[in-house]
């Protein structure tokens, strides 16, 4: 089973400042991961031999007049602008649900598309749903988590913000066989895509149409790469909704591809705007019994447009002055920032740069590093960020630390790294004094030093910063390098979530989980698990979805268990897709689907997580969910061991000493089993125990089998009591107790080993060691047989078949012995044999 928390292992520091409030809060882009992982029967498509597209609907949202927000100009002209031409040309009328500033809430949005009587319940798989939203959005650049902002929300981070993976879900809900997303937003997270996501256009062949019509899709058509858009166009329209306009206006032929609309929006907004438009698939969105979406959305025109739109005009490029002061052009820059002219603020960032504006360097590295306004360059960033922290910006020294940290734009150096966070901490720059503090607390740069980064934590969470309080409370938790105290780690904790940092309330929600430094309140850690989840913690997921599947401080739910397990998965957290990959190994709140499985414990493995390789090498051993190999999940095993999963070791042991999947080496099993026991595993020391026992691998000792088999057992492992029991019974490398090898096999059928069981059974049999009950050792037997042990079921058929503790029953005794004799015990078959007539 996953370990379910490893708080401290979830601290993750603020490694970027965001941009000025007012530019956080700029028209911000959803982006989707595209992962090929939905199975099952194709849903029933249009007729496609006739080039029928069936029915058209569409969701069209646009939102200006925010109360808590910067005021948009155009959203709502945009949107009204699509809506039209959609039912006028291209077969909507009458089926396009409009929803406007104050209409616009997140409950009705998300209500149109699954609340009832929404797309989600009233949608076939012959309809297509298109979804056009123009409005603000919002990145959070510590998690990468991507949201739209409906009228009500009241702040990038409100709680009424609709997430990427909100609106993923919603779409996985919906049967329409295409759904086309436009987001006329800004700013994305990373956006991770295949090797094979490239979209193909149909250049008017009918062939590739039926072939798009036929197959399902879900693809989104976004304003913008990772990047800030424009809220200013021409004709009161922003420059890719003009864009958009255009090309649905110029397209050719009765029928076109989202892709054939996508490449002429893509050239016109380049052409005049410093934004780059991406078409792509959205991951994880196919409802679950449609097959892999290969598809795409058609549009078949019915109507020439009432009015063609005119074509996009290019922007103005700003006129740079010549004698304004650096600082004052930077102010103008930053003013340039708020009303989303990111172009012709990256050039009055350059103008204050070169006149000698530290800050402006550095707000032009960021331009850098997000694209914005300029081409996505790393190293131009890290040059700008060095330029900035050489004049003494100490933002820009945080920033050039974490590109020398992590290798972005110059060669990775942990040294350099430490240099600059330095500087940024004497600067008075919070977030870089607990950057500095995680390389001394991991030795990363400099000599490990616990005592130094407790100060630096310290110092940045006094100084404002929320990574740091949660760096800190990380120390105390665990005791390292200061007194442990949960309580004082639940304070720091707590300071960290409410200055909105995600993993300090997930952190605090373990604490309150265990009732450790606080109160026990299992209630109480499900909402700040969800807080941390609603935050963009992805652990903070997986965390809640734990509650939820044991019933801990919420209902019990397993599919809810499974909606979080999903959406911390897709969010990236490698735990989440563990634990949904074992809910679908086990169905548990889901269809049972070992193949979902291995492709969930895959996704895991291939993330670095041992555990996930462990798992998978399981299925492939077993040939469940995936062919039987046992040479791949050696393959597997090995990579769990390499990686740190003791599990994963004792695994490739047993593989080794029975030659399955590898050469047999009983040798390399003991090295192995050895390796598992010195590290607290039970089953290990169990394992080496029987080599030793046997002689196997090793020199036969059964002193040291015994001493093993001891460690097992009170390391909790019921087999290996059982074994000791047995040397016990027999005087075998121990002095002969019968009394003890009864405690032991009690003990070991009490931990579940039907050995444990079927072993005391026969001192209570015999009276040996205990007193004579053979009423005791049917029910022993009785135990030991449904574990699976076939001589439990033979010797229990004995007493049956004698009467003997229980009713005499010779059909009972066939019964058993035949049970016997299927499990591979040879006795049952003799016994079963000698008493058939």
């Amino acid at each position: 089973m996953l370990s379910r928390h490893s708080l401290a292992a979830q601290l993750r520091p603020t490694r970027r400042p965001l941009l000025p409030a007012a530019v956080v809060l700029a028209l911000l882009q959803l982006s989707f991961a595209w992962a090929q992982d939905s199975r099952g029967l194709q849903p029933e498509a249009p007729a496609a031999e006739d080039l029928s597209p069936g029915s058209y609907y569409a969701l069209v949202i646009g939102i200006d007049n925010y109360p808590s927000l910067p005021q948009l100009a155009t959203a709502v002209h945009d949107a009204q602008a699509v809506g039209a031409l959609l039912e006028s040309s291209y077969g909507f009328a009458g089926h396009v649900t409009y929803l406007f500033n104050q209409d616009a809430t997140r409950t009705r949005i998300m209500d149109a598309l699954e609340g009832p009587g929404g797309y989600g319940q009233t949608l076939s798989a012959s309809d297509n749903l298109l979804i056009y939203f123009a409005g603000h959005g919002y990145n959070d650049t510590r998690t990468d988590k991507a949201y739209w902002l409906p009228y009500d929300a009241e702040s990038a981070l409100s709680a009424n913000h609709i997430s990427a993976d909100d609106l993923t879900t919603a779409i996985r809900g919906i049967a329409s066989l295409h759904v086309l997303v436009i987001s006329d937003s800004c700013y994305s997270g990373d956006l991770t895509r295949g090797a094979d996501d490239e979209l193909t256009v149909s250049r008017g062949e009918d062939a590739f149409l039926r072939r798009m019509l036929a197959a399902p899709s879900r693809n989104l058509l976004s304003s913008g790469g990772n990047e800030p858009v424009s809220d200013a166009g021409p004709d009161g329209h922003s420059v890719f909704a003009a864009a958009l306009l255009r090309a649905l206006t110029d397209q050719s032929g009765p029928l076109f591809t989202a892709a054939d609309l996508a490449g002429p929006v893509e050239k016109m907004v380049r052409a005049h705007s410093g934004q780059i438009p991406e078409y792509f698939r959205i991951g994880n969105s196919m409802p679950r019994d449609f097959p892999i979406d290969v598809g795409d959305f058609v549009f078949a025109r019915t109507a020439p447009p009432a009015a063609a739109p005119p074509p996009a005009a290019p922007l103005a490029a700003p006129a740079l002055p010549s004698s304004s002061a650096a600082a004052d052009e930077n102010s103008r820059g930053s003013d340039l920032l708020k009303t989303g002219k990111y172009s012709e603020a990256a050039s009055a960032f350059t103008s204050a740069c070169n006149g000698g504006s530290a800050m402006a360097c550095g707000n032009l590295g960021l331009l850098y590093v997000y694209g914005s306004g300029v081409t996505r360059d790393e190293a131009q960033a890290a040059a700008l960020f060095h330029r900035g922290c050489d004049g003494g910006d100490a933002g820009s020294c945080s920033n050039l630390g974490v590109h020398y940290e992590f290798g972005n734009g110059l060669a990775k150096d942990p040294a350099l790294a430490a240099a600059a966070y330095r500087k940024a901490c004497d600067g008075g720059y919070a977030d870089g004094c607990s950057n500095l503090g995680v390389l001394y607390e991991n030795g990363s740069g400099m000599a490990q030093d616990v005592a130094q980064a407790e100060s630096l934590f310290r110092k940045a969470c006094d100084d404002g910063s929320a990574g740091g309080c949660n760096n800190l409370g990380g120390l105390y938790e665990d005791g390292n390098g200061v007194t442990k105290d949960p309580a004082q780690a639940a304070a720091l904790y707590r300071k960290a979530c409410d200055g909105g940092f995600a993993a300090g309330c997930s952190d605090l929600g373990g604490l309150y989980e265990y009732g450790n430094g606080v109160t026990k309140d299992p209630a109480q850690a499900a909402a700040l698990y969800r807080q941390a989840c609603d935050g963009g913690f992805a652990a903070g997921c997986g965390d809640l979805g734990w509650l939820y599947e044991s019933g801990n401080g919420v209902a019990k739910d397993s599919a809810q268990a499974a909606t979080l397990y999903r959406k911390g998965c897709d969010a990236g957290d490698a735990q989440g897709c563990g634990e949904l990959g074992l809910l679908y190994e086990d169905g548990n709140g889901v269809a049972k689907d070992p193949a979902q499985a291995a492709a969930l414990y895959r996704k895991v493995c291939d993330g670095g997580d041992a555990k996930g390789c462990d798992f998978l090498g399981e299925l492939y051993e077993d040939g469940n969910g995936v062919a039987k190999d046992s040479a791949q999940a050696a393959t597997l095993y090995s990579k769990a061991c390499d990686g740190g999963y003791s599990a994963g070791c004792g695994e490739l042991g047993l593989l080794y000493e029975n030659g399955h999947g590898v050469a047999k080496d009983p040798a390399r099993a003991a090295t192995l089993f050895r390796k598992v026991c010195d590290g607290g595993d039970a089953i290990g020391c169990d394992n080496l125990g029987e080599l030793y026992e046997d002689g196997n691998g090793v020199a036969k000792d059964i002193t040291q089998a015994a001493t093993l088999y001891r460690k097992a057992c009170d390391g909790g492992n019921g087999a290996g009591c059982a074994d000791l029991g047995l040397l016990y019974e027999n005087g075998n490398g121990v002095a002969q107790d019968v009394k003890q090898a009864a405690t032991l096999y009690g003990a070991a059928c009490d931990g579940g080993s039907a050995a444990g069981c079927a072993g005391l059974g026969v001192l209570y049999e015999h009276g040996n060691g205990v007193r004579k009950d053979a009423k005791q050792a049917a029910t022993l037997y009785g135990k030991a047989c449904d574990g699976g042990l076939a001589w439990g079921c033979d010797y229990l058929g004995g007493l049956f078949e004698n009467g003997s503790g229980v009713r005499k029953d010779i059909k009972q005794a066939a019964a058993l012995y035949g049970k016997a004799c299927d499990g591979g015990y040879v006795e049952g078959c003799n016994d079963l044999k000698r008493i058939s007539p």
